[in-house]
């Protein structure tokens, strides 16, 4: 994760805050319902201005344990993961309960994969694809070339 964090810090602090470039994050939910609840959370938590830290803790606790998609995303680990980033947790637990992102999640899925999106984390810069977790490096090439 410290990895992820630095290379986003750095296309962050090179392109996106210098107005370079803009950094467009799409939920892409291909594992099944834990993943549909946790792109849905993520949703509710925007909706508390929390998006990035919720995205950063929800990764955290999934790795926690080192195995993905095995039930570990239950709605009680999402509320209390609300709670202890400071989210109205009250809230937070209506919007989930009331799945208002449902719709969106699945218009999402849909878009993506008409694109030929079949897993995470894929990367298009100016409708170029990169696929998996690439160094720094890769998306500074990619980016300078349409800079230029």
């Amino acid at each position: 994760k410290e990895g992820l964090q630095k290379k986003n810090l750095h296309i962050k602090k090179e392109y996106v805050d210098t107005s370079k470039a803009k950094f467009v994050y799409r939920n892409f939910a291909f594992y099944g319902p834990e993943s549909f609840a946790a792109a849905e959370a993520l949703e509710c938590a925007k909706d508390q201005n929390k998006f990035w830290q919720y995205h950063d803790g929800l990764f955290e606790a999934e790795i926690k344990d080192g195995k993905g998609n095995n039930g570990s995303i239950t709605r009680d680990l999402l509320v209390r993961l609300a709670e202890e980033l400071g989210l109205d947790a009250r809230n937070f637990a209506v919007c989930v309960d009331s799945k208002k992102y449902g719709d969106l999640i699945k218009v999402g899925n849909a878009a993506a994969s008409s694109i030929g999106v079949n897993g995470t984390p894929m990367t298009f810069i100016n409708g170029e694809l990169t696929r998996g977790a690439q160094p720094f490096e890769t998306f500074q090439v990619a980016i300078e070339k349409y800079l230029k």
